[in-house]
């Protein structure tokens, strides 16, 4: 009895290890691989901070052009950037310069992902002279991008993308796998479950804390300001979005320590109860 409650145990501690890894390991993989990437970063011209950093790209390509960027002027832009980026016509750009700097990003080198918003600047050109500002037609090509991220973390990514597909579908397997063994060798099905929710529980907790603090981490490596804010919303979008899915999963695993602690408890006292009448039984015999 003893052996198979420490082999069991161990199974369990065996599937919480996996479980460290799958919802990392599937996030990374949609992103990499699915359409969640452009569902990740639709939401991003919405951000004051990426609108600042669009708007300081079109006043640099103004200028890049020959043309000065008054105070005036750089304010009416700063006024109208947002109006156009709230359109579905520019979300729609953004979305496909992001799908494309993705692609790029895998097929190509390095830890950065730039997105090219050339298409960008030319709608936001055309409206501010809609406006009558005197923005010139002729903006030099490709002098807009936005550098949404830029960690050596990236360039792992990519050397793993490959990997991640087949990580994504075997974790989960893994894991439930090494469960399911444990609860068919326990004595006490229900405790083992309840004690698997609880180590899921905090394996999720800890990986939600540790997002907050890897990302803190990495904007605490860039210097200049405008970039760290830049950075730190497009951070937060992306964090967001792993930070859920651990949520649901943190969820789940409480779900089923309840559950198996309810279910535990029902169990012994239906025990207790059988118990109690056997031993009136021979008394009530006797009588």
């Amino acid at each position: 009895m003893m052996a198979r409650g420490v082999f069991s145990s161990l199974l369990v501690l065996l599937a919480c290890a996996v479980a460290v890894a799958v919802v990392p390991v599937r996030w990374l993989d949609a992103q990499l691989h699915t359409d969640d990437y452009a569902e990740t970063v639709r939401p991003l011209p919405r951000d004051p901070q990426v609108q600042r950093a669009i708007c300081d790209r079109l006043a640099e390509a103004i200028e890049s052009s020959g043309r000065e960027v008054p105070p005036a002027v750089a304010h009416t832009i700063q006024s109208k950037v947002p109006v156009v980026l709230g359109t579905p016509e520019a979300a729609e750009i953004w979305v496909a310069a992001n799908l494309a700097a993705r692609d790029a990003l895998l097929s190509g080198n390095g830890g950065k992902v730039t997105v090219d918003i050339d298409e960008l600047v030319a709608i936001l050109s055309e409206r501010l002279r809609a406006e009558g500002l005197d923005v010139p037609a002729d903006l030099p090509a490709h002098s807009s991008r936005v550098v949404l991220v830029d960690s050596p973390a990236v360039a792992r990514a990519r050397e793993g993308s490959q990997l991640t597909t087949t990580l994504a579908q075997a974790l989960p397997l893994v894991a439930g796998g090494l469960l399911l063994l444990a609860l068919l060798i326990s004595a006490r099905r229900f405790r083992t479950l309840a004690i698997a929710g609880i180590g899921v529980a905090v394996v999720a907790l800890v990986e939600i804390l540790a997002l907050r603090l890897a990302r803190d981490r990495y904007l605490a490596t860039v210097d200049d300001d405008t970039s760290r804010a830049l950075l730190d919303a497009v951070a937060q979008e992306f964090s967001r979005s792993l930070r859920s899915d651990l949520l649901v999963l943190l969820l789940a695993a409480i779900t089923v320590a309840v559950g198996g602690i309810i279910l535990g408890l029902l169990t012994r006292r239906r025990q207790s109860d059988d118990l109690h009448v056997e031993r009136l039984a021979p008394t009530t015999a006797a009588k």
